[in-house]
């Protein structure tokens, strides 16, 4: 996987989703702390309030590992087109076994939920990426996630039982979904 070639940008009908830059930073950190309260159930890493210094080392240290194998977090920011404004994010994060693949993540901005963004952005990156095993989870307290993954193409795989807590749902499974490989039809 070392040699994934990941798009500068991709373009869909409503976004633009463009790889991580530090001019960004103001955007992000507005988007993640007026989405606190829908991630913070599902996203371990989200927090109250990110500062517009967290948010630019963050989008640099992203930028840096889509030029450099084997880094932690590949990751497209969703702008709107027209206006730019950031709807989310989509990362990549390579498995421990480089040939399986990536781990996928992604959240929306709390403005644009439920609109179909989302799945318009992970759709396409889905697509481009059609040669490259794919994986996500989600809590199974998370119907929307579930629905998105399925809507483009993964299927879930295995139930981890009791493997997340939540405030608000208690005690929740972790499902696991896999997008197949595109396979060429046989000649």
């Amino acid at each position: 996987m070392a040699g994934l070639n990941l798009p500068k940008q991709l373009e869909t009908s409503r976004l633009l989703l463009v790889q991580p830059a530090p001019e960004l930073a103001q955007r992000l950190a507005d988007a993640l702390n007026a989405s606190y309260d829908l991630h913070r159930e599902f996203l371990g890493w989200s927090k109250p309030h990110w500062t517009f210094e967290e948010t630019r080392e963050s989008l640099e240290r992203s930028r840096e590992g889509l030029v450099l194998s084997g880094q932690e977090k590949r990751y497209f920011l969703l702008l709107r087109q027209g206006d730019q404004a950031l709807v989310g994010c989509i990362g990549l994060t390579p498995e421990d076994n480089q040939t399986d693949g990536f781990e996928v993540g992604y959240w929306v901005h709390q403005a644009y939920a439920g609109n179909g963004l989302m799945r318009e952005a992970l759709a396409a990156l889905v697509l481009h990426l059609d040669q490259t095993p794919l994986r996500l989870t989600a809590s199974s307290a998370n119907l929307a996630s579930q629905r998105l993954a399925e809507v483009v193409g993964f299927t879930c795989t295995q139930r981890i039982v009791g493997a997340r807590r939540s405030e608000t749902f208690g005690i929740c499974d972790t499902l696991v979904y896999h997008r197949p490989i595109h396979q060429p039809p046989s000649v």
